[in-house]
């Protein structure tokens, strides 16, 4: 079930950019460092995705995005009929644990601005002229989801 304004999730479910572990609901900002996405299992053959591998679903000629149902959207490739779905997870700004902004989502990217002092983030949002979906640059403080990808 997505998390939205009507169904929020604690700050456990939210990550700091390339963190190991989850934000706390002690408020804590630091924690060690290193792509989340490694541990899945199996270790080592996961990854959280660049920017590059998310422009591939936005850019690919056979992958089609359209909104899903009220708080996601969803990319279908139109050869293999294989779908991926990002639901509108909100974020976290600042200390604390209240969901910010439940009308979108933003998903970590392993990439980051080009001075290397913003994390960049993959943000999508289910809107009534349509799926919105294109990148952010924010403090890598900020709570948000990931997805990873195979390596």
């Amino acid at each position: 079930m997505p998390k939205t304004s009507a169904n929020p999730e604690n700050c456990n479910y939210y990550f700091n950019w390339n963190t190991l572990l989850t934000r706390s609901g002690i408020n804590d900002l630091n924690h060690s460092t290193g792509d989340p996405c490694s541990l899945v299992y199996p270790a080592g053959k996961w990854k959280t995705p660049s920017e590059d591998d998310f422009n591939l679903l936005l850019t690919s000629a056979n992958v089609n995005f359209s909104n899903e149902g009220t708080g996601a959207i969803k990319f279908q490739n139109t050869i293999t009929g294989n779908t991926v779905i990002f639901h509108q997870a909100g974020w976290l700004f600042g200390l604390g644990c209240t969901v910010s902004n439940t009308t979108d989502g933003q998903y970590w990217t392993s990439s980051t601005s080009p001075l290397g002092v913003l994390g960049k983030i993959f943000e999508i949002g289910n809107e009534s002229a349509g799926p919105r979906a294109g990148f952010d640059s924010e403090a890598k403080s900020v709570g948000a989801s990931i997805r990873c990808i195979r390596n």
